[in-house]
């Protein structure tokens, strides 16, 4: 039992570690293949085995520091997303108010009046989205656990799509529109060539956050095996085994996002993903508590969901205990 155990332990750490790290010491054994005699083979191979063992262990340093890094990062824009999330339910809320008395004075508009409605009701709207755009970007800026090419690609998309926003308000005010059908142009035009790829970004940027934080958790449930393969039981080894297991296959599905070109097709892959994740951390969910889930949304609503609380608190004492 004691064995089998330690087994368990070993394939977890495996798993939860390296994530099937590539061990770069294919010149060497090719080296050790063509180059050497044979009468030092063995002496090589001692060689190249402690390499492995200290290429390794260097990744899952890099790895604890990551992870360390992220939570920090994580906990420091706690304020700003939280901020934000109340500033796109507001928007909605403003949104939908905004619309519903539009489409009240376009049904009893007249011929004569239906145009200037259609364009008053416009210019609210983008004024609305430049407003909440403004407070996106500055989430973006903040924003944890994505790498800086991918954090300058959204907002150079954010701020292209501002100013195409607010090109099409002086526009507005300057009379440039002068039929229904210019103004519904106008309106495609910024889907297709602005605010799609900005929401493709976006997801992007989601995608990078949740495949981080994968990492982050599956770290610290590698570092709590460590720190007790004495005292967890054959069955919590299993549902860790088991639950990591998943979100690594979870983790591949988010890195797809990342070359996707078309924002359904990448917004559907996320989905996948985050659904994926959900029933991964059912097994981590039986270990003790209930699961909550955390809401972000930029610009449109994602789950980004929390292990239970007893399990977070062992691996939040033990994370901190691997890095005094």
């Amino acid at each position: 039992m004691q064995n089998g155990e330690q087994n368990r332990i070993a394939q977890a750490r495996i798993l939860a570690v390296f994530l099937f790290l590539c061990i770069g010491i294919g010149g060497i054994v090719a080296y050790a293949q063509n180059g050497e005699p044979e009468t030092e083979s063995g002496s090589l191979q001692d060689t190249i085995d402690a390499l492995q063992k200290q290429r390794l262990e260097e990744e899952w340093q890099t790895r604890i520091a990551r992870s360390q890094e992220f939570l920090q990062n994580l906990a420091d824009v706690r304020g700003a997303a939280a901020a934000f999330r109340r500033a796109v339910a507001q928007h909605r809320e403003r949104r939908s108010e905004h619309r519903a008395t539009c489409a009240t004075d376009l049904r009893s508009a007249s011929k004569y009046t239906k145009f200037p409605i259609a364009l008053r009701c416009y210019r609210t709207d983008l004024a609305l989205n430049a407003d909440l755009l403004r407070k996106e970007r500055a989430y973006l800026e903040q924003m944890a656990g994505v790498s800086e090419s991918t954090r300058a690609l959204a907002l150079t998309r954010t701020d292209m799509l501002a100013d195409s926003i607010s090109a099409l308000m002086t526009g507005i005010d300057s009379d440039v529109f002068e039929i229904l059908d210019d103004l519904v142009e106008s309106k495609q035009n910024l889907l297709r060539n602005y605010r799609i790829p900005q929401w493709l970004a976006v997801n992007q940027m989601k995608a990078q956050q949740l495949a981080t934080w994968i990492d982050s958790l599956v770290t610290r449930v590698a570092l709590l095996t460590e720190n007790e393969q004495e005292t967890l039981d054959a069955a919590t080894m299993e549902l860790l085994l088991e639950g990591i297991t998943c979100l690594n296959e979870a983790q591949q599905i988010l890195a797809q996002v990342a070359d996707m070109q078309e924002y359904e097709q990448a917004r559907t892959q996320l989905r996948t993903a985050e659904e994926r994740i959900q029933a991964c951390l059912a097994p981590l969910r039986e270990t003790g508590g209930t699961m909550q889930a955390e809401e972000q949304t930029a610009p449109e609503q994602i789950v980004q969901p929390e292990i239970s609380r007893k399990l977070r608190s062992r691996l939040d004492e033990h994370f901190r205990i691997g890095n005094q």
